[in-house]
């Protein structure tokens, strides 16, 4: 009888606890959400202006706070979710505010100016599914005096609840927008006239290291397309942690980029990344990924295996418009831009200006097999632009020293609405933060045991840096370029090292420390 009474009660103990259990579960709050909902253009005004921003939120615990990142000279956001545009910002400048309340944080990024103006064959806009932002056009004159239908890309005539039209504004519904992929295009028409909405479709913008990181090397997020909205400085990760390679490629598996992601013209600095062969940043790019309009600068690549690059490793798809410069590699036959061009679909456009050591297997890359165009390589060593050509077609690209890439006319190719070109300068992206910085700083500790590579950072942007020592000091000198201090001094030696940027300047005291 004790023994059936005791069983009797665990039973209903259990039972208590399971209707517990699953009155809790029922009575759970939703997961906290936050959201910006403007549209994400904002119409230009030479006086400035001010507008306000349409949050949604849900289940949040404490208040909302509001940035702009990264800081933009004359764009303010204030507690209210009111953000300023003083008078002096000028016409096309991109902006983005993040709103965060705890954990939860949304963004949007807003271009201040006319809506895009299409000529007669159409306009181009890049679209984030993640904001799903309304995306707004001006059409032509022409089509204000007819009522305007719009055509998918397949020809299907869509429902007018997906756009409105307000003279010859146009503008289309972002949730309908999130529902594409990749590169889309719609058709507008009206009253004989017709014109072509180019649509570049993005899963997500990238504004962060952490963002960037979560790339990784999972399956999903190598598929997914990106679009960087800032410049990166990974120096305070890389002091910690080993940076990992986006994509990567060995004999036992990979894990390749199948998907996008557009550097917007911007610029990723102080990596320092190490891996084996046929390894890069973007360790391995397949035939179907795409790598444009991004730089990396002030950093430090060691390949240990055979056949690495800096930027990529093993490429069997598209990088255009790339670059590194002032970064350092050291090699086993290593290549100064990527490893091997296998069968890829696109190479163009892309130069590196570094400084090696080790074995180099070739300035630009390992080999070619199909074809690279304008690209361009500066290594100090004696190298070929490819070590072995395979049979690629690398006749539009060369090896050049320091004065041959800062002349304009070797870049004459370059597509001049991605990259400045000036005269004494090596490329740099149009819409960059070049000449944008007022604050210039020496990161590296004031106590180093050896060689070492001086790491800058800037309040905001990127530009190239130039280094020097305050004075001669017997068992120290510096690349001018990389920033790289060569140390054979005794411990004890104390040397100050001068970083320059236009008219940015700063200064720093190192002492060598025992081995």
């Amino acid at each position: 009888m004790k023994k059936a009474f005791a069983a009797l009660l665990v039973a209903l103990l259990c039972c208590t606890f399971a209707v517990t259990a699953v009155g809790c579960s029922e009575t759970q709050t939703a997961a906290p959400s936050l959201a910006l909902l403007n549209e994400s253009a904002v119409a230009y005004s030479e006086g400035g202006t001010q507008f306000s921003l349409d949050v949604r939120s849900e289940g949040l615990q404490g208040t909302i706070t509001y940035d702009v990142i990264p800081q933009v000279d004359g764009i303010t956001v204030d507690e209210s979710g009111t953000v300023r545009i003083a008078a002096e910002v000028t016409d096309g400048t991109v902006f983005t505010v993040r709103a965060r309340s705890g954990d939860t944080a949304a963004q949007i990024t807003f271009t201040y100016g006319t809506v895009p103006a299409a000529d007669e064959s159409g306009v181009s806009v890049r679209f984030v599914k993640e904001s799903a932002n309304d995306v707004t056009v001006q059409l032509p004159a022409a089509f204000g005096s007819a009522l305007a239908e719009v055509y998918d890309n397949y020809g299907n005539k869509l429902p007018s609840y997906r756009y409105t039209l307000n003279g010859t504004r146009l503008t289309v519904g972002g949730s309908y927008l999130a529902t594409l992929g990749g590169q889309s295009f719609l058709t507008v028409k009206s009253g004989g006239n017709t014109f072509r909405i180019n649509l570049e479709v993005f899963d997500k913008t990238v504004s962060t290291v952490e963002e960037f990181l979560a790339i990784g090397q999972d399956t999903a997020s190598l598929a997914g397309s990106y679009l960087l909205t800032a410049d990166l400085d990974f120096y305070e990760y890389c002091q910690s942690n080993a940076m990992p390679q986006i994509g990567s490629y060995s004999d036992s598996g990979t894990s390749a980029l199948t998907g996008t992601i557009d550097g917007n013209g911007h610029v990723l600095r102080n990596i320092t990344i190490s891996y084996g062969g046929d390894g890069g940043l973007f360790g391995h790019i397949a035939a179907n990924g795409v790598v444009r309009n991004l730089g990396i600068a002030d950093s430090s690549f060691t390949c240990t295996g055979n056949f690495g690059g800096t930027f990529a490793g093993y490429v069997k798809g598209t990088i255009e418009n790339c670059f590194v410069r002032s970064s350092t590699l050291h090699g086993n036959l290593a290549s100064g831009f990527m490893g091997k061009e296998d069968t890829a679909k696109r190479i163009a456009n892309c130069y590196t200006e570094i400084t090696a050591d080790g074995s180099i297997a070739g300035a630009f890359a390992y080999y070619c097999k199909t074809e690279m165009q304008n690209c361009f390589a500066s290594v100090t060593t004696s190298t070929p632009f490819t070590a072995d050509e395979r049979n690629g077609d690398v006749s539009t690209c060369a090896v050049l020293d320091a004065a041959g890439m800062r002349a304009a006319s070797t870049w004459a190719a370059y597509p001049t609405d991605v990259f400045r070109i000036e005269e004494g300068s090596l490329p740099a992206f149009a819409e960059g933060g070049e000449g944008t910085q007022t604050q210039l700083t020496i990161l590296s500790s004031e106590t180093q045991s050896g060689s070492f590579r001086v790491a800058v950072g800037f309040d905001r942007g990127y530009a190239p840096v130039t280094f020097s020592l305050t004075t001669d000091t017997a068992g120290v000198s510096i690349d001018p370029v990389t920033g790289v201090v060569t140390v054979t001094a005794a411990a004890g030696t104390s040397f100050t090292v001068r970083a320059a940027c236009g008219a940015l300047t700063t200064e720093k005291t190192f002492t060598v420390a025992a081995a």
